[in-house]
């Protein structure tokens, strides 16, 4: 088997609306029986990725979650990372010049702002174990006992600001942080030493491979670090800036595309 581990993205890659369809599920287990490794890694928190992971009926040898702020595999933590809190406060004030409110992860903690779509946000991993903590003032960032925080969020961004804070975040703290979207009005901004790219890199040297063994797949911007990695496959419902990076497109989610891809790996065929 040329290609010994595949890590793919949930949402939109293996998952279309949060469901993985029987097919996939089949050949992932028919993948993992033949020897290979399959890893998710995901913009989701780590509990509501193992969630996702059991409510489909799946199995992997691995997750990388929170763009890679955080990856495990069989019960050992490879990475634990974040953003500095003195820059989280600097990036909470800025983003806050354009109207909108954050919520930020720190371990199986939610912080958030008091804001409608914040507490949404919160409202929707509490079912998850996830303990959601509001953030009364943004200078409790400053004073709590909080040393980084693992992903910053704008839920529900309004369509004249999405591009720019994306955009302006990127310049005037790319020297810390990477901002881009896995969903539509959806901003994340993870630490650029800790992204999915990183800690998929350390999580295969942990499982014992090497880069031209590993397969990874995507759909959205917050996938593009990942595509850096291994041999990349962008499905064909990705953004076209995905598609422009990956070195192969595989037919959509809701075409079942891991299955179109697993298929062709234990066929031995190529991806030409």
């Amino acid at each position: 088997m040329k290609y010994k581990l595949i890590v793919s993205d949930f949402d939109g890659t293996l998952a279309y609306k949060y469901v993985v369809s029987q097919p996939v599920v089949d050949a992932i287990k028919k993948y993992r029986n033949q020897g290979g490794k399959f890893v998710l890694c995901t913009g989701r928190h780590r509990l509501s990725a193992r969630a996702v992971i059991k409510s489909n009926g799946f199995e992997t040898d691995g997750v990388v979650s929170l763009q890679g702020a955080y990856a495990e595999t069989n019960g050992v933590e490879i990475v634990n990372g974040g953003i500095d809190k003195k820059i989280v406060y600097e990036i909470v004030n800025f983003i806050h010049t354009f109207g909108v409110k954050v919520c930020l992860w720190q371990d199986d903690n939610l912080y958030y702002e008091d804001d409608k779509t914040c507490v949404e946000y919160a409202g929707y991993f509490g079912a998850v174990g996830v303990t959601a903590k509001p953030i009364n003032n943004v200078n409790e960032i400053l004073t709590n006992n909080v040393k980084v925080y693992n992903k910053i969020i704008v839920s529900k961004t309004p369509i004249d600001v999405f591009d720019k804070i994306i955009s302006l975040v990127n310049e005037k703290f790319g020297a810390e942080v990477v901002a881009n979207s896995g969903a539509p009005q959806l901003v994340e901004i993870v630490s650029n030493k800790f992204t999915k790219y990183a800690s998929t890199k350390k999580l295969v040297e942990y499982l014992g491979f090497n880069e031209n063994e590993v397969i990874t797949v995507g759909d959205s911007t917050n996938d593009l670090t990942l595509l850096q990695y291994g041999f990349s496959i962008a499905v064909d419902n990705a953004e076209e800036e995905v598609k422009k990076v990956a070195s192969y497109i595989a037919p959509s989610v809701q075409n079942d595309a891991m299955k179109f891809i697993i298929e062709k790996i234990l066929a031995g065929e190529d991806f030409t």
